[in-house]
């Protein structure tokens, strides 16, 4: 019996390293990355991951558990940005909705984890200052435009 040409791919390309897969996976390498690494095309790869149920459990990242340290180093970093975007190119409209989501958050969090109220606490109070600066920079801005000369 003769193969199909996606059988002999299969068989020939990927089948020898579906534990390189999982690994890339696992680091979450896109499906379109791994094709091009397995030197396959990407419609290939899918129609393949449908025909063999071990290419698909390879091609599933493993759900990894975060690191407490790295999730409160990111929720700074985020927050850092957030603050940078807010101080340096929100308009007044941009800034309502952060803080409208940040209102969301802060209550979910007050439900889901008490021990964070206090961090969105004081993120919300930095917001509202930025919220005050913003303000009195578009009205000097609307006072200057009035006044040109």
């Amino acid at each position: 019996m003769t193969r199909l040409p996606s059988e002999s791919t299969y068989y020939s390309k990927i089948y020898p390293r579906l534990k390189e897969i999982r690994e890339w996976k696992d680091d979450y390498v896109s499906d379109p990355i791994v094709a091009e690494r397995l030197d396959v095309p990407f419609g290939t790869l899918k129609n393949l991951q449908r025909k063999y149920p071990e290419l698909g459990r390879a091609m599933q990242a493993l759900k990894k558990e975060v690191d407490p340290a790295n999730k409160r180093r990111n929720d700074q970093k985020y927050r850092a940005s957030t603050m940078t975007y807010i101080k340096n190119y929100a308009n007044l409209r941009d800034f309502e909705r952060i803080y409208e989501s940040l209102l969301i958050r802060e209550a979910w969090m007050k439900e889901k984890n008490p021990s964070q109220a206090e961090q969105i606490q004081k993120l919300r109070q930095d917001y509202q200052q930025s919220a005050e600066q913003l303000k009195e920079e578009n009205s000097s801005a609307n006072n200057e435009e009035d006044h040109p000369f």
